[in-house]
């Protein structure tokens, strides 16, 4: 019998190209672990002389880049640039337990401290954490940086699985129960569960709500299926939101979004996927390792990063130690095959499926109804976007801000964004929030330490992106 020719591609190359990929990632996995500490730091020391060698500028700069891949987590990236932070535990409905960050003291704090009156919650991507707000190698480039200084609560959540919230209250990380999650429990349990924490600890009643990439989505799905978090989420602002991603150009990519979520289960497992990824940044020098991930994002979305200098990248690309569940990879290729946001299908057999999809589809997140104010800032050289899918999906009452020339990954990191992203989101934030420090004095006072020329270049400009 002729298989069909999806079938026959993917049966041909999927099981020599997974294959392979699980045999090197439980390789380098294996070797790494076992090898002592002393041997990582001979490696490391080797590297860096022969990387030195070649790239002498690169090694030799004492910069805050080199800082920030040095930092341990979270609280030291924010103490360099003199923010401290407090950290939380949110038990969700489920039992696991997630790891939020609130930064709550500004450098330029004064004795009498006004508590804050607006919360603002931010939520990271696919594969990402709350370090991906504050790896940025300058602090005028840095949205919740930016918000502390003008007096708001600013709370950076985590999502089940990654490195601050990998704990449950009866499932070890080791288990496959542990890893059995999608977009679903992230809009069933860690969102509202999240907002619910944050607005108990500060007795207020509502938030607002940053999201970039899957941060942004996490939101659209909770709020569609839990009527009671529109009244708790003042404003939704999606930075570069993805809700139906257009497909990759890949073929092989292409093949595996068409398979069934059993076939790609048996090639990558029930656990996490992209768990070798800190191997590799033990491995390499930063500076290589950024020369591998923008390899890697090029050939699988057409990306350049252009719009990200190369010493942000280094600080950036080094916090990129997220690691996904692979059914919340097979979740997304479900939304990239059927281009609409819908829940995960389990790909339970039915007499009906033979038959086609038109006689069975999952169940749509009914995105239409939420109330909150949606703002959408997105790069409209974003490959991942498809702006006009989103709002088809989306209600009739949402803004769509386009960053001409950006990149999915610009619009956190970029080099211009306290310029054409960053006064965008506060222009937005002040339509909807109530302000409790005068935005140009604070900035004034925030500028003091600056040299002069700076100062009224950063007053200047935001003095227009208000008039705006």
């Amino acid at each position: 019998m002729q298989l069909p020719f999806g079938l026959q591609q993917l049966l041909e190359w999927s099981p020599p190209t997974f294959g392979l990929y699980s045999m090197l990632e439980s390789f380098l996995r294996s070797v790494t672990s076992c090898l002592p500490l002393p041997i990582f730091a001979l490696y490391e020391g080797v590297i860096r002389r022969i990387y030195a060698v070649i790239v002498p500028s690169a090694t030799r700069e004492q910069t805050i880049t080199q800082q920030i891949v040095n930092a341990a987590g979270f609280v030291d990236m924010c103490a360099l640039y003199g923010y401290s932070v407090e950290e939380h535990i949110v038990k969700t409905t489920d039992g696991y337990l997630l790891g939020v960050h609130r930064i709550y003291r500004s450098k330029c704090e004064i004795t009498h401290e006004v508590p804050p009156q607006e919360i603002v919650y931010f939520q990271h991507g696919l594969l990402g954490n709350s370090e991906n707000f504050v790896c940025v190698t300058d602090p005028k480039r840095c949205l919740p940086f930016l918000l502390v200084e003008q007096g708001y609560d600013v709370w950076l959540g985590n999502n089940r699985g990654n490195k601050y919230s990998r704990r449950h209250v009866s499932l070890q990380s080791t288990e496959n129960a542990f890893w059995n999650f999608s977009v679903d429990e992230f809009a069933l349990y860690d969102i509202p569960n999240t907002v619910d924490y944050i607005l108990s600890m500060t007795g207020q009643k509502a938030l607002a709500y940053v999201g970039f990439s899957q941060g942004s989505a996490q939101a659209f799905a909770a709020l569609s299926i839990r009527p009671q978090l529109n009244d708790q989420v003042k404003v939704i602002v999606g930075l570069s939101p993805a809700m139906a991603p257009r497909k990759l150009r890949l073929g092989i990519i292409d093949e595996l979004i068409k398979s069934s979520p059993s076939v790609l289960y048996f090639f990558l497992g029930r656990k996490a996927i992209l768990s070798s990824t800190i191997n590799w940044q033990r491995i390499l020098h930063p500076s290589l390792f950024v020369r591998m991930v923008d390899t890697l994002l090029n050939f699988l979305f057409g990306w350049h990063g252009k719009e990200i200098s190369f010493q942000q990248k280094v600080a950036a690309y080094s916090r990129l130690g997220g690691i996904a569940s692979v059914k919340t990879i097979v979740h997304w290729f479900q939304i990239m095959r059927h281009s609409r946001f819908q829940m995960f299908d389990d790909g339970i057999s039915s007499p009906l499926r033979r038959y086609g999809d038109a006689f069975y589809k999952s169940t749509q997140f009914p995105t239409r109804n939420i109330r909150s104010p949606i703002c959408l800032i997105y790069g409209t050289s974003d490959s991942l976007l498809d702006i006009d899918s989103m709002l088809r999906e989306l209600p009739s009452h949402v803004l769509a801000i386009p960053v001409k020339d950006y990149e999915h990954l610009d619009i956190i990191w970029g080099k211009e964004v306290h310029y054409l992203v960053i006064p965008r989101v506060l222009s937005v934030l002040d339509k909807y929030l109530y302000v409790p420090v005068n935005r140009l004095a604070d900035l004034e006072s925030h500028a003091r330490s600056e040299s002069c020329n700076e100062k009224s270049k950063t007053l200047g400009r935001f003095r227009h992106s208000c008039v705006k």
